[in-house]
């Protein structure tokens, strides 16, 4: 027999079907665009923290570190910061004790150049024999005391050079377990 054949074409679908790709294009395009520039300030904020970290590493501890925002980075910046100003500290806590150190040896150099000074003038005129019969034993004596007195003064230096090393190794132990 006879048929009728109706053939549909639908050209539309394959413009829905363009429009569709294009739209999803055009979406990720617009989601990368804003993402990055999202991003923008983010990846700024770390170049210059950084920098800043690269400053401190030169040695300058003066610099302070930026903080910008809320975030986990706000918080690593406030962490960064807080080492910086301790690590200061610590650093002008050490020149305090090392001016105090040379300033104590300089003196303890003093006081024992002073008896040796002493010493040195008795045993000479004992050795020239410039003295009176009756004044050797005073002479004797005045040399045990400076001994004496010299002696007293290496065994302070060495009771302060141990006390000093103990205090050193227990301020490193405490530093080390925090």
């Amino acid at each position: 027999g006879q048929a009728d054949v109706l053939i549909y074409a639908d050209d539309t679908y394959r413009w829905f079907l363009y429009l569709t790709l294009a739209s999803l294009l055009l979406a990720c395009l617009l989601f990368l665009l804003i993402f990055l520039y999202g991003c923008k300030n983010i990846v700024k904020y770390i170049c210059r923290l950084c920098q800043e970290i690269q400053v401190l590493e030169g040695g300058d501890l003066n610099s302070s570190i930026t903080l910008q925002g809320n975030n986990e980075l706000t918080q690593l910046a406030q962490s960064l910061d807080s080492m910086r100003q301790a690590f200061k500290e610590q650093r002008e806590q050490e020149v305090v004790i090392f001016q105090s150190h040379q300033q104590m040896i300089t003196e303890m150099s003093h006081d024992l150049r002073t008896p040796l000074t002493t010493l040195q003038i008795y045993t000479d005129i004992l050795r020239l024999q410039k003295y009176e019969p009756d004044q050797l034993a005073d002479y004797l004596n005045k040399i045990d005391a400076k001994a004496a007195q010299i002696k007293q003064l290496a065994d302070n230096i060495f009771t302060y050079s141990l006390a000093t090393k103990k205090q050193y190794v227990e301020h490193n132990i405490k530093s080390d377990s925090k």
